[in-house]
């Protein structure tokens, strides 16, 4: 709405500051007490929101209590903790146990026979092969490119996408010899299951070698070998059998499956001792001449060379052996000047140590089998064993999980013992007490009235926090359904240890709950399972007649608390029953569907079910059931129905207050557009009155103009 803002430029009048002060003031009268109320309002929402979050935190804390399982703690002990170890995992049993371990469950670890280095070049072919295996059932087949190191290999296996749980490592065994270095598989797994197998038919990867398929005896110098391709013309090479030492020589000429040595064998090689020859390490020809004094070498291939190791360079005229400071994808260079000058044709070998080696599976050892855990239980079973694929048992001893690091030695088994933990016990007691304590104390801050400041909390009178308090105390003060002194160890939180404080000079704490540790601690070695019931029982049913007994509950149905229960019996048969709480004066029909009675729907008993059996004479036999629930569960259930997001008590109260706020913000506004239309009516009227008083002050000046006129003629 438009207003019109003005100062009396003819009168000199601030009528701005004259219609401000009457809006101000007529806001004071009228809104501000409430936007107060308001505020009032809001300070409750804002409280209460702050209860329930210390509520949920309670509701958490009897959650994790509210049952027998959930409270009750045990403690698991081991009487060789480096031989079995043993922990609580689950609902446990006490007891003590032996345990007899035979043999630990291992994964299956397979060791390769060997090479000379992590360097060695394990595919020196010039083309792709393959390494398969498989693990637990799953076939692997790689493709291992030409070039390929045995550090090389074991990365491949590793990150290999579809590896099914291998493990690949190089293991140096410090020896320094040709097959110092080897190529480790490991199982992922445990379990006799969890095989590993070389396939030997889809593995071609292998080094280069061929065997003699004749015999080459002292002072030959030609060898007959299967397989001459893998060798090359002033290639630098090792020959050996199962019963000679090894011989190095350098080939001088290949024909027909033949090489021609530069020199003559000093030994005999058989081939009944499986005699075989194989270059001493990889290699690759001189693309161009050599002249003596230089230190690099062009060669066709200088990919596979190590820094550090050391050559031959031969040819024709002869041979030398120098060290690689550096290598290229052409270029070998060694650390010291070339004694000799080296034709295009001449060769360069790597000496390694040789490579004969294949990849098979009869090239492996298993060093560790893939085998389950094998162990006795309590002397079972009796001449064999209990076997499981890992060493960490969870379904031996109920509850508990044993963690097996060793055999035991024969006849002097581990005992475990599984015990009460009233410690674990009491850590839970001490969160439920926290929890309900933090909510007491904010209810008496915010109930409390302060004489001397004469200031109320927010709570004070406020019916929905006194339906708090009461359902509070009343949990914790009174027996919980189902209950009855004399016949429950306890019925009262009082007895365990747990009392409320009453008159006190700190306010705050009044009716909050102080542990008494003696007492507790006197409580739980006196009858722990006493304690556990008193705050955990979960719609456990007791009965005092032995022919008609307690049969199930249901938790959400039933309500918990003492019933009277009725049966008739025509011949021996049960006919009709009835039911009613203790505190009834009339019994309701119950529903018989023999030998089982449950209550009808509707009403308390219903959900609840008890066996009955004649007793052999009476035609009416006569029970009373308790159906029992703890504390906790019993303040668990009312706290669900305050913190109920749909139709709990703070719901609909901070509903209610949110509405209320809502009218408050209308009538603001209603007053608030009032007092807008009222500054708009006084500018309005002002600004005929400005006018006004300039036009009399016009008339009085031109008055007195002509009074002064006149005067002076």
């Amino acid at each position: 709405m438009g207003t019109v803002n003005f100062t009396g430029a003819g009168t000199g009048i601030n009528w701005n500051l004259i219609i401000e002060n009457e809006i101000a003031t007529r806001t004071s009268h009228h809104i501000t007490p409430l936007q107060n109320w308001k505020d009032t309002w809001e300070n409750k929402i804002s409280a209460f929101d702050d209860l329930r979050t210390r509520l949920t935190a309670l509701r958490t804390a009897v959650e994790d209590m509210d049952t027998p399982d959930e409270l009750r703690s045990y403690a698991a002990q081991s009487s060789s903790d480096s031989t079995v170890s043993a922990a609580i995992s689950g609902n446990a049993d006490p007891g003590t146990h032996s345990i007899e371990v035979n043999q630990l469950a291992s994964a299956e670890l397979e060791v390769h026979d060997g090479v000379a280095d992590d360097s060695t070049v394990v595919n020196n072919s010039g083309s792709s092969r393959y390494f398969a295996y498989s693990y637990d059932g799953e076939s692997v087949t790689l493709a291992v490119d030409d070039g390929t190191t045995l550090e090389e290999l074991a990365a491949l296996i590793n990150n290999d996408s579809n590896n099914p749980g291998v493990t690949a490592s190089v293991l140096d065994d410090g020896s320094g010899g040709a097959t110092s270095h080897h190529l480790v598989l490991q199982g992922k797994d445990t379990g006799a299951s969890h095989t590993i197998t070389v396939d030997p038919v889809g593995t071609t990867l292998a080094g280069d070698w061929g065997a003699l398929t004749a015999d080459a005896l002292s002072g030959t110098s030609s060898l007959a070998v299967d397989d001459a391709s893998a060798f090359h013309q002033y290639q630098a090479i090792l020959v050996a059998d199962d019963d000679t030492a090894a011989e190095y020589q350098i080939v001088d000429s290949i024909a027909a499956g033949t090489l021609t040595l530069r020199g003559t064998l000093t030994g005999d090689f058989t081939v009944a001792q499986n005699a075989y020859a194989t270059p001493r390490g990889i290699g690759s020809g001189l693309t161009e001449a050599v002249s003596s004094g230089v230190t690099q070498i062009t060669v066709s291939d200088g990919n596979h060379f190590v820094v550090g190791q050391t050559v031959i360079i031969a040819d024709a005229s002869g041979y030398e052996e120098a060290v690689i400071s550096a290598v290229d994808s052409d270029t070998v260079t060694v650390s010291a000047a070339l004694t000799n000058g080296y034709a295009a044709d001449g060769y360069v070998t790597q000496l390694e140590g040789g490579r004969r080696f294949t990849f098979e599976d009869t090239d492996f050892s298993e060093v560790q089998p893939a085998r389950n855990a094998q162990v006795r239980f309590d002397g079972y079973p009796a001449g064999s064993w209990i076997e499981r694929e890992t060493n960490v048992l969870s379904d031996v001893i109920p509850g508990v999980t044993l963690t097996l690091h060793a055999a035991t030695t024969p006849g002097s088994p581990v005992t475990i013992a599984v015990n009460t933990d009233a410690d674990g016990v009491k850590e839970k007691i001490s969160a439920f007490v926290d929890a309900y304590n933090a909510v007491k104390t904010f209810l008496n801050d915010r109930t409390s009235y302060n004489p001397d400041t004469k200031k109320a909390g927010v709570f004070l009178g406020n019916y929905a926090a006194e339906l708090v308090e009461s359902i509070l105390r009343e949990a914790v003060s009174n027996p919980p359904p189902g209950f009855v002194d004399g016949t429950d160890p306890y019925t009262l939180l009082g007895q365990i240890g747990l009392g409320t404080v009453g008159r006190t000079d700190d306010e705050s704490a009044l009716g909050t709950i102080e542990i008494d540790q003696t007492k507790l601690d006197e409580a739980l070695a006196d009858d722990f399972e006493g304690v556990i019931r008193l705050l955990s029982a979960d719609f456990a049913g007791y009965s005092d007649s032995d022919y008609i007994t307690f049969y199930q509950a249901s938790g959400t149905l039933a309500t918990p608390g003492i019933y009277n229960v009725e049966a008739d019996f025509t011949g021996g048969v049960l006919t009709a029953a009835r039911m009613k709480l203790s505190t009834e004066s009339a019994f309701r029909s119950a529903t018989v569907d023999a030998p089982y009675i449950t209550g009808a729907a509707g009403n308390p008993e219903y959900g609840l079910w008890v066996r009955a059996a004649w007793d052999g004479s009476s035609t009416t036999q006569t029970a009373t059931v308790r159906l029992t629930r703890g504390v906790a569960g019993r303040l668990a259930s009312s706290l669900d129905d305050l913190l109920d997001n749909t139709d709990g008590l703070l719901h609909n109260i901070e509903e209610s207050y949110k509405g209320i706020t809502e009218q408050i913000d209308d009538r603001i506004q209603q007053e608030q557009d009032r007092l807008d239309l009222l500054k708009e009516r006084l500018t309005l009227k002002y600004a005929k009155l400005e006018q006004l008083l300039v036009e009399l002050q016009g008339q009085q000046s031109w008055a007195g103009d002509l009074a002064s006129s006149m005067s002076t003629k």
